[in-house]
């Protein structure tokens, strides 16, 4: 060894030490600090996996009858009964992506399993996204693959045969040709566009056909003749009449050219010529003013442009010489990192007056490095930063275009208004040049244009309020024309024998009402409590956040009281989409909430979104994403009683209903459903009360009805919902006390709740919020029940997760294997006496837990020790 290194062999081993020791003090203060990786005290780790079918003790002696033997679900009386007429509930969750095509093994695993906690539907979803592994394309993305049918045909036939039913979804995330990641955000994956366009139809047609006519070997029999499935959805989330309408005016070939050859002969059934629409549109052509920005001065021509681009965005402008024929000069929009809100990056001019009712026009040209959608917008420079009259969005490509915005004034003000653009939140180059904003315009259809040369521009949402009720109700005759065709193509020429629906009944707002009541078997809508949000680039896994709280704050219902305002009269009415995601600290609340609601408002199926969206893994106890259920011990350990509430009647119907009647006009079908309910007087106190529905036509204006449900199962008072504000004098709490299941949910800790027979005390919680449950597994009442299930849960999360400092993100620090759960202490009186087991993470009995009996009643004290959030409790 040479002196050098003799002498520097122990100064790299002092230097590894020093670091050593560096890193076991951070360790130990990290333990002390926000987002510490390390398992804060009194947790414990409880993981439970997605292929765990170990959960006997959840089913009842009595047999699963596989899906379908009774016969086929239909519809009677507004609800799904079965083949022997009965009323049957739904409890379903979704599979998506590669999700919907597990290894065989661990598919059989996985369809016992959710039969086991109490699932009876699961919806396919997105499988039809990629090839595969993680879709049911073959490498060409034109056929479909023959292992991952082999591999869906082994599921499917393993959810019948444990009670479960299938729900098909057709068109969810496939992408036609010519649509790519650089097409605008609402028309990916071909949505509005293939509501019209022929080609993409075809393509939708042979799918279907090909998915639905291939007999699957282990059940014998086609999916449009087996009695197992359930429903099938045409178009996921999908609706022209709410995609945007100047996106769609500014669309090209091929679609562009194509709507609007559908709209002028639309026009053609509806008027003789373009004069007679002209006067029924009630359009204007006012002379051009002077200009009202300010005009650029040599040297200075920035001097005037507001850039707004706050912290963590960066931006800048400059002045360019590329610019249009006829123009000087451009602005060139630079954004170099994106903010954390879609509107961070705006250019505008300020100190503008408006007067309300007055036309104006806002022009100028524009071009960007890729495709990019930017926002013209007019409005107040102050608070409440109202818009004006402009609101509308563009198509920008990398030649330079044209645009002149009419647009009326919607108030006045003096000195205070703004014009200009918000650019997105993408990185890279905008390009403006010539902007101007001048009173008067051509506020209708150029003097070129006629219905008899077929080349009437599409409307845009600057033009009359009467133009845009015709092009409304073209849009909703197009979209329930491509419906209808869709419908008889399955149920006529293909043979489908069960139930089928277009779309969500939200998308298309109240014009989706109007369709979905009339052509689809039921009414379905999606819902999620605080969607993760992405600021920058959709889905970024890295720039992401929540606002993290619970729903149970909220006075009208949140999400889920919005979701009940869709509900129609004498359909049945599915939830296929819902979820509170992680990393919510309160993301539990969801199943209580979900079925207790469901329940009271009398609805027929509900899902949480989704199982799981890989098959890799599925063992890995470890929260996977916002999303998945399959191994968040904090939601599966509810499901159960989610059964007891919602499937098996647990909770009752409320015995008043309240119905909100609406026009078929479309003078009302272009706002939302939740604006005629205020416009006709409803509450936010109606979601506890009355049974929430909508009835359609008879009326020539949204009204109010009351009326006493005359059913025998109807109830009151078996869920209170106290919203509070989640401080000590009225802590936030959702209460279940129905005679099969007593639950708690919400600002618990320190306080005694009162469930009928049933007390709890939870003590001793940093955050106030807990989630207890008690359930009947006999269907018994709970004062004779000799099997119960008790699930006591806070916070879940995964080992080393990693929160930032406002608990809104955990980025991409999610942490890994084992989950691990706050630890609660509670205690708890039943009445009779009782024995009770921890149970671990894959039901196996762990411990007894001392039980004191008072009398009739048994006192039980539960806490971290037991290392469990579910209890067996037995009478004996």
């Amino acid at each position: 060894m040479s002196p050098f290194r003799s002498f520097l062999h122990p100064l790299v081993w002092y230097i590894a030490s020093l670091r050593i020791l560096l890193m076991m003090a951070l360790v130990f203060l990290g333990s002390w600090m926000p987002g510490s990786a390390q398992e804060p005290k009194g947790w414990f780790e409880f993981g439970m996996s997605a292929v765990d079918d170990q959960l006997d003790f959840l089913v009842n002696d009595d047999s699963i009858v596989p899906a379908g033997q009774p016969g086929r679900v239909t519809v009677a009386d507004g609800h799904f009964v079965d083949g022997n007429g009965e009323r049957i509930r739904f409890i379903g969750t979704n599979l998506c992506f590669g999700g919907a095509f597990p290894d065989k093994n661990d598919a059989t695993a996985i369809a016992k399993r959710l039969g086991q906690l109490g699932v009876n539907v699961v919806r396919f979803h997105h499988m039809d996204n990629a090839s595969a592994p993680r879709g049911i394309w073959d490498r060409g993305h034109k056929q479909l693959d023959d292992d991952q049918l082999d591999r869906l045909d082994w599921l499917i036939a393993q959810l019948k045969q444990n009670g479960i039913y299938s729900n098909l979804n057709l068109h969810v995330s496939r992408d036609y040709p010519g649509i790519n990641r650089n097409t605008e955000r609402a028309f990916r994956y071909g949505k509005a566009l293939d509501n019209f366009y022929g080609p993409y139809i075809q393509l939708q047609k042979q799918y279907a056909k090909d998915l639905l006519t291939h007999r699957n070997p282990y059940t014998g029999t086609t999916y449009t003749k087996e009695p197992a499935i359930l429903c099938v959805e045409i178009n996921n989330e999908n609706s022209l009449t709410t995609a945007p309408w100047d996106s769609l005016a500014d669309q090209g070939e091929p679609w562009g050219p194509e709507l609007q050859k559908q709209w002028n002969r639309w026009l053609a059934a509806r008027y003789d010529d373009i004069d007679q629409a002209r006067r029924a549109w009630g359009e204007v052509d006012e002379p051009l003013g002077a200009p009202m920005l300010a005009q650029p001065v040599a040297g200075r021509e920035l001097d005037a442009w507001n850039l707004q681009a706050p912290a963590p965005a960066e931006a800048t402008i400059q002045t360019s010489q590329d610019a249009p024929e006829g123009e000087s000069f451009s602005i060139h929009c630079e954004l170099t990192r994106p903010g954390s809100e879609e509107w961070h990056f705006q250019l505008n001019q300020r100190g503008i007056s408006l007067e309300a009712g007055r036309l104006y026009t806002f022009s100028f040209w524009a071009k960007s490095d890729r495709p990019r959608t930017i926002r013209p917008e007019a409005r107040l420079a102050i608070d409440p930063w109202d818009h004006l009259g402009l609101e509308t969005a563009v198509q920008l490509t990398p030649r330079w275009q044209r645009f002149d915005l009419p647009f009326r004034a919607t108030e006045s003000h003096q000195d205070v208004c703004r014009v200009g653009w918000v650019m997105g939140n993408d990185v890279g180059s905008v390009w403006v040049s010539g902007a101007s904003l001048r009173p008067g315009g051509v506020l209708g259809t150029a003097k070129s244009q006629s219905i008899a040369k077929g080349n009437v521009r599409l409307t845009r949402r600057v033009d009359t309020v009467q133009r845009q009720q015709d092009y409304l109700r073209f849009l909703m005759d197009t979209e329930q024309r491509y419906h209808v065709m869709m419908h008889d193509f399955l149920k006529l020429d293909l043979g489908l024998q069960a139930m089928v629906i277009n779309t969500q009944a939200s998308y298309g707002r109240t014009a989706g009402i109007l369709r979905e009541s009339r052509w689809s078997d039921f009414i379905d809508m999606h819902g999620y409590w605080q969607h993760p949000r992405f600021p920058g680039r959709p889905w970024d896994p890295s720039n992401w956040t929540i606002e993290n709280t619970s729903m149970i704050g909220e006075p009208d219902g949140g999400r889920i009281g919005l979701i009940a305002r869709h509900r129609v009269a004498a359909m049945p009415f599915s939830v296929s989409e819902y979820n509170h995601p992680a990393p919510n600290e309160s993301a539990v609340e969801m199943f209580p909430i979900l079925s207790s609601v469901a329940a009271m408002q009398d609805w027929d199926a509900i899902y949480q979104f989704s199982y799981m969206n890989s098959s890799e893994t599925p063992e890995v106890p470890r929260i996977d994403s916002y999303f998945e259920l399959a191994n968040h011990p904090g939601h599966l350990v509810w499901l159960p009683i989610a059964k007891q509430i919602f499937r098996q009647g647990g909770v009752r119907p409320l015995a008043t209903s309240m119905t909100l009647q609406i026009p078929t006009d479309a003078a009302h079908a272009d706002e939302s459903i939740s604006d005629h309910w205020s416009a006709a007087g409803a509450q936010d106190d109606g979601l506890m009360n009355h049974r929430l529905q909508v009835k359609v036509g008879d009326t020539d204006a949204p009204v109010i009805h009351r009326t006493t449900v005359t059913d025998a199962a109807a109830a009151t008072n078996q869920v209170r919902w106290q919203t509070g504000d989640n401080n000590v004098a009225r802590p936030a709490t959702f209460v279940v006390n129905a005679p099969t299941v007593r639950a708690a949910v919400g600002q618990l800790a320190d306080r005694t709740i009162q469930l009928g027979d049933v007390s709890l005390i939870v003590r001793g919680l940093d955050k106030k919020y807990a989630s207890f449950g008690l359930a009947s597994l006999d269907n018994r009442p709970i004062e004779t029940s000799k099997r119960m299930l008790l699930v006591l849960v806070g916070r879940v999360e995964n080992t080393g997760m990693r929160w930032n400092e406002s608990r809104t993100s955990v980025g991409t620090d999610w942490g890994d294997a084992p989950t691990i759960a706050e630890g609660i202490s509670a205690s708890v009186v039943i009445p009779g006496k009782v024995n009770v087991t921890s149970l671990s993470a894959s039901g196996e009995p762990q411990t007894e837990v001392p039980v004191r009996l008072a009398g009739d009643r048994s006192g039980i004290k539960l806490g971290p020790k037991y290392k469990t959030l579910w209890y067996l409790v037995q009478r004996p």
